[in-house]
C-alpha cells in the first residue's frame, strides 16, 4: 500500500480527497499499477463518512489493483485492514494478538466491520 501516516480524522478526510489525483494514472509505483478505481473510492469514502470519531485515524491509500485501503495499527500483532473493492465487497484483514481474522463482508454490514476495527483501536 502506498500513502502511509494519516494521523487523525482531518488528515483521514485529506487523504482520502487526494487520492484521485496522484493516482489518476496507472503505474504510479513504477511497478504497473492500476489507476485508482472510481467504485472502491465511492465506497471507501461512503464507508468513512459513517466511522465513529475514534475510527477516524487511519492510514489512507491505494494497493496495486487500484484499490482504497484503510489501515489501522496498535502494535505490531495488532493491526486491521480494509480494502474496498469495486464490487461493494470489503476485505478485512485482523491481526491481534496471535489470531489473524481474514474475511470479506458486504460494505452494508458495516457493525461486523466496526466490531473488527474496534478490537485493534480499542484493544
Amino acid at each position: 500500500m502506498e500513502n502511509r501516516g494519516t494521523q487523525n480524522c482531518d488528515d483521514m478526510a485529506k487523504a482520502l480527497a487526494g487520492l484521485p489525483a496522484k493516482y489518476e494514472k496507472g503505474n504510479w509505483n513504477g511497478y504497473d499499477e492500476k489507476p485508482l478505481d472510481n467504485e472502491s473510492y465511492f465506497f471507501a469514502n461512503e464507508f468513512a463518512k459513517q466511522l465513529p470519531h475514534q475510527f477516524r485515524g487511519a492510514d489512507v491509500g491505494i494497493d496495486a489493483d487500484g484499490e482504497v485501503t484503510f489501515e489501522w495499527y496498535r502494535a505490531r500483532d495488532c493491526q486491521c485492514s480494509l480494502t474496498f473493492a469495486k464490487s461493494g465487497n470489503v476485505y478485512c484483514v485482523v491481526r491481534n494478538g496471535g489470531d489473524r481474522i481474514m474475511a470479506t463482508i458486504s460494505s452494508k454490514a458495516s457493525g461486523k466491520i466496526l466490531d473488527l476495527i474496534g478490537e485493534v483501536v480499542n484493544g
